[in-house]
């Protein structure tokens, strides 16, 4: 009977860190939701642009959550690296099939971070033949979508970045 005791009242602490820990992250990641925003809005960043960056950070403060959880309920590290190299082995393999997907995806997070191209921009592509000029509609994870005397071409943000761009 007393085993049963501890048991229920270490679950009872555990739900009770778990809760603080929660309350914490979320005053925690209001502060600096707080920041980005403050941020995002000096530097004149598209709508699309905002989410993009916010969702990038919900994924983080998930991810804290989720370890911190991990270590209060105390699951074995061995399972979890267990359960991480499965995963990462199915991820792997797709991108390794699929490797322009992650290039994509990092150059769209190096845009996203370095402020120099945003939506509106004047550009000239010079690499290309001929030259690609029109404005920047949109800077998505994937693409970039750019239109040229109205129509909309859509570049994949690795091959873009790779061009030669001057700004007008």
């Amino acid at each position: 009977m007393e085993s049963i005791i501890n048991f229920l009242t270490n679950i009872d602490n555990r739900i009770v860190l778990t809760g603080a820990t929660l309350v914490i992250l979320l005053v925690v990641k209001y502060i600096f939701r707080k920041i980005i925003l403050k941020q995002i809005i000096s530097k004149h960043f598209s709508v699309m642009r905002k989410r993009n960056i916010l969702t990038l950070f919900n994924v983080f403060y998930t991810l804290v959550f989720i370890s911190s959880v991990i270590t209060i309920w105390g699951i074995k590290s061995k399972d979890i690296i267990f359960f991480a190299s499965s995963i990462l082995t199915v991820v792997g393999v797709a991108f390794f099939a699929q490797w322009s997907i992650l290039s994509n995806i990092t150059s769209g997070v190096i845009f996203f971070f370095s402020g120099n191209l945003k939506s509106g921009d004047n550009i000239c592509i010079m690499d290309t033949t001929p030259q690609i000029e029109g404005i920047v509609e949109n800077i998505g994870i994937f693409f970039t979508d750019i239109k040229v005397d109205g129509h909309k071409i859509t570049i994949p943000n690795n091959l873009f970045m790779q061009k030669i761009i001057s700004y007008k």
